[in-house]
């Protein structure tokens, strides 16, 4: 059996990737709902006081990954659930994000699918099924927003989300929220990081922010912004919480990140 790779891939490949990805994410889908339709069956585990896993995660996440052995079978895969070995090119999967939502039968969870590169997300997908939503999008490959109803264009949107996490000082967020509230925005937290920086990709959110998070958490989202041409910024490490975003308006998103990373005063 040939050992799994983490070569760099070439334009032709990424394109054959990001084609397949439609078809990935459709069939996690499928698993998802599944199990979402008896939620209330699901032997629950908790991570943290406020970070669980079911059943459900485990299984979407061995549907993804069979889907991408099926076409890729020498692809490194790195999963929320199950890790694996990271590369200098690799499939970063979290397979839902906001177990929360989804245990509390809320629409706002999702799934999210990123291809890495030498630590950036080249394309990525962030499926939120209970809203029949899938973006799939990249730099160089535009943004996919299928699902989303086309009405009439609405005007910019005086929404930003703001994350929460137990690792995250709640003092960030309260500096963000001044900044915000100078810019004539409002904040609100949706409970699914995928799920935020997705609707910031496709305008319905001003922007989207958070640190301490998981990278598979944000990886499919950044690469939706970065296909949007919304501004984001990042730093990503391996570690479970050591992630930080935000993406916005570029009058704004260069403070907000600032502040999202910053470290309290007691630890500087």
């Amino acid at each position: 059996m040939t050992p799994p790779t983490d070569s760099p891939t070439t334009p032709q490949e990424h394109r054959k990737r990001f084609d397949t990805l439609v078809e990935i994410a459709a069939q996690a889908e499928i698993v998802a709902r599944e199990f979402f339709v008896r939620r209330d069956a699901l032997i629950l585990e908790h991570k943290s006081l406020t970070d669980f896993v079911t059943d459900a995660d485990r299984a979407v996440e061995r549907c993804i990954r069979l889907e991408i052995a099926k076409s890729f079978p020498d692809d490194l895969v790195v999963g929320e659930e199950f890790g694996g070995r990271e590369g200098q090119s690799y499939w970063l999967v979290d397979p839902i994000d906001g177990t929360s939502n989804f245990l509390s039968g809320l629409p706002l969870w999702a799934i999210s699918i990123a291809y890495i590169e030498n630590g950036h997300p080249i394309f990525g997908s962030v499926s939120i099924p209970m809203l029949n939503r899938c973006l799939l999008g990249g730099q160089g490959f535009g943004l996919k927003d299928s699902g989303r109803c086309r009405g009439d264009a609405c005007g910019a949107s005086k929404v930003f989300g703001i994350g929460y996490n137990e690792h995250w000082p709640p003092s960030r967020r309260e500096l963000i929220e001044a900044q915000l509230r100078s810019q004539g925005l409002s904040s609100l937290t949706l409970g699914s990081c995928a799920t935020s920086l997705a609707l910031v990709a496709s305008g319905e959110l001003a922007g989207y922010a958070e640190g301490n998070v998981g990278y598979w958490d944000v990886a499919g989202g950044i690469a939706l912004c970065e296909a949007a041409n919304v501004s984001v910024s990042y730093a990503a490490t391996s570690g479970k919480k050591s992630t930080f975003v935000a993406a916005g308006p570029v009058s704004i998103q260069p403070l907000i990140y600032d502040i999202t990373k910053s470290k309290p005063a007691s630890q500087t």
